[in-house]
């Protein structure tokens, strides 16, 4: 979160992340899949936390599979590439 914080990607402030450069369309997506009843009107800044923290999580599980996809194709799998007996 430093280093996010450092690059200006997300603020920090009172205790509390929040953002400032993930594209909004991505910020509407997440906001519209929480469910706002768990969170009073005191809690709007975690709530607002917690989005970014998904997003987050999310861009990192999704990268670490597209490098193992990518190295995939350059290394070879042997069961994707397994040659098929015709019947």
């Amino acid at each position: 979160m430093k280093a996010l914080v450092g690059r200006g990607i997300i603020g920090y402030k009172n205790k509390l992340y929040f953002n400032k450069l993930i594209p909004n369309n991505i910020w509407k997506y997440y906001e519209s899949q929480i469910d706002k009843k768990f969170y009073t009107a005191d809690e709007i800044g975690l709530m607002n936390e917690d989005i970014l923290f998904s997003i987050i999580g999310s861009h990192v599980a999704n990268q670490a599979i597209s490098v193992m996809e990518v190295e995939k194709c350059f290394t070879g799998d042997p069961a994707y590439y397994k040659w098929k007996k015709s019947k």
